[in-house]
């Protein structure tokens, strides 16, 4: 039985079509994987090993709204509830303890070895008042918190931040003596900060610091900025082998708003900062720029002028593409 290859040939066309399904099967998969296995911006923690020998239940609530890189500074509102223990305080003592808890202040230590450093707290004290139908009290207030640098790169959005966790509540009296209000349970709401939160224990290495927040961004955005810094390579790759200078002006004004509009997207939500998107778009817009001046000003000889229509031809063409008359050779010198 004979067989012929010429029966199994493959159309290019229908390769071409298969590799942009398959790439955009693949990008869907890679976004769909990113979304879903994105850890939670909300996270909470017990501060107190036995909560119920105390006269109180603390409940303290932080959502971070806004990050200033100048000083690593962040800020955003929080939420006190404290609830009395009824096992432990009859009615009679409530209503003074009630009474007296008027305002508290919040103030985030870390002991760095034996040295205490405020990080943050509150910007004024929080007003507690009873809600309509409410066993507990309850107040609302604005705090700061400034973070240290983790080891990594500087640039946006691979930037990363330490938080050191051991906050104490104190509460406001018209005396000087400042009684402390126990915390029971602290929770912290990233959701709006363009940041996922981990927390760890390290109370190994800082007793005093309970825990600590390391705060890096969504792996969905850093892998965004390495696409797009990725694709302006191989556009200037591109650029350097393919297109005519006539075309390069062009092209680099749509990349000029092409990149930063994508920088903007990138930029949703967070400040301005030194991204990778800045750095690699200034590299290659520069080199692109470059590669512009030097072809405009030394262009290459691979064209002629047909001597009919005064289009551009190859060198060495017999006949002109445009107006199809045929191109006579010059004649060598000396002939």
């Amino acid at each position: 039985m004979s067989f012929s290859l010429n029966r199994l040939h493959w159309p290019r066309r229908t390769t071409r079509t298969l590799l942009m399904t398959a790439a955009l099967a693949a990008a869907t998969a890679f976004a769909t994987y990113l979304v879903r296995h994105e850890q939670p911006t909300r996270i909470g923690c017990p501060l107190t090993d036995e909560p119920t020998s105390s006269n109180t239940f603390t409940f303290l609530a932080l959502t971070f709204k806004e990050f200033r890189p100048a000083g690593n500074q962040f800020s955003g509102t929080l939420t006190v509830e404290v609830a009395p223990n009824t096992d432990r305080m009859p009615p009679d003592a409530i209503q003074k303890w009630s009474a007296n808890l008027k305002k508290v202040v919040l103030r985030i230590n870390h002991y760095g070895g034996q040295s205490l450093t405020y990080q943050g707290g509150t910007d004024e004290p929080v007003a507690l008042a009873f809600p309509p139908a409410w066993g507990s009290l309850m107040g609302k207030g604005a705090f700061t918190w400034n973070a240290e640098t983790a080891a990594g790169p500087f640039f946006y959005p691979f930037d990363r931040y330490t938080l050191r966790l051991n906050p104490s509540l104190m509460e406001v009296s018209d005396t000087a003596v400042y009684p402390t209000v126990q915390i029971d349970s602290f929770q912290t709401d990233f959701a709006n900060s363009n940041f996922i939160p981990h927390l760890h224990n390290i109370r190994t290495q800082y007793p005093n610091d309970p825990y600590e927040i390391l705060l890096d961004r969504p792996l969905l955005l850093r892998s965004l900025a390495i696409i797009v810094s990725v694709l302006l390579v191989l556009w200037l790759f591109y650029l350097i082998r393919f297109a005519k200078p006539g075309e390069q002006a062009g092209q680099l004004v749509s990349l000029f708003v092409g990149v930063f509009s994508i920088r903007s997207s990138l930029l949703s939500g967070a400040p301005l900062f030194p991204s990778l998107i800045d750095f690699c778009a200034l590299g290659i817009y520069l080199a692109a720029v470059l590669i512009v001046l030097v072809r405009w000003m030394l262009p290459d000889h691979t064209t002629t002028e047909c001597p009919h229509c005064k289009s551009q031809i190859p060198l060495g063409a017999e006949f002109c593409a445009q107006c199809t008359q045929p191109i006579m050779a010059k004649p060598l010198p000396g002939g």
